[in-house]
């Protein structure tokens, strides 16, 4: 069983975020770049032609609590978003972005839920979107296992990350022994290497459809990076994995 951590760090994260989108409600400036942050997944997902897919269930999972996420992109007939945050209704004073934002929230329908235990039958979704989400969580591996079980034999799941150069973590880890505090982000209480975490994947039953790798001096000397996944369950019949 991969590490998980405790309560309250997870607590720590939660207030985190939650005070951030609090203050975002009122940012026109700050949701802009909230859209922007789908832009490397949003790309993978056009890159591969499911922009243009019309799905029957799509769920975003960890929307946020503008509720905006990636669904702004998404053909399905019936659009989910869950998070554990309530969603806020924008106030920015900019009339623009706030109808856009109304907009989007009409026609999604809201779960405030964790994704460790979520409250949808097996099989139930065709695609499932998980953008910038999984190490922010309490336990990412419950999750994984939740996806797993909500997501249909022949459905999508993509998945965007922030991943770690070798040398940044053991950077870190180094100077963690001096100084305890060291980069610790509040709103990310997991950090992973691009290997990591397409073992984690690989590990919970899913295989790589597409993968947008990061190069080999990025994975050793890097910063961190956006990295991205489209997964298919291993049964799938007739899947195939490539690397982009």
């Amino acid at each position: 069983m991969k590490k998980v951590i405790t309560p309250s760090r997870y607590q720590q994260a939660h207030e985190y975020e939650s005070a951030y989108w609090i203050s975002h409600q009122h940012d026109a400036v700050g949701i802009i770049r909230d859209l922007e942050s789908v832009f490397t997944l949003a790309q993978h997902l056009q890159k591969n032609g499911y922009l243009t897919q019309r799905f029957h269930r799509f769920l975003d999972l960890g929307c946020g609590a503008l509720g905006m996420g990636i669904l702004w992109l998404i053909e399905s007939d019936e659009l989910y978003g869950l998070d554990p945050l309530t969603v806020l209704t924008p106030k920015t004073g900019k009339i623009i972005v706030d109808k856009f934002i109304n907009g989007i929230q009409k026609n999604v329908r809201y779960l405030v839920s964790k994704g460790e235990s979520m409250p949808f039958k097996d099989n139930f979704f065709d695609c499932i979107v998980c953008n910038n989400v999984l190490d922010h969580v309490h336990n990412p591996y419950s999750i994984l296992n939740e996806v797993k079980r909500i997501l249909s034999p022949d459905g999508l799941f993509a998945l965007s990350v922030n991943t770690h150069s070798l040398r940044s973590l053991i950077s870190k880890k180094t100077l963690k022994q001096i100084c305890p505090n060291f980069g610790d982000l509040p709103g990310h209480p997991y950090e992973w290497t691009e290997k990591q975490i397409t073992n984690v994947l690989k590990m919970h039953g899913f295989m790589i459809e597409s993968h947008i790798q990061r190069s080999i001096k990025g994975r050793l000397l890097g910063k961190v990076r956006r990295t991205t996944y489209l997964l298919r369950h291993v049964e799938t019949k007739g899947g195939h994995a490539r690397s982009d």
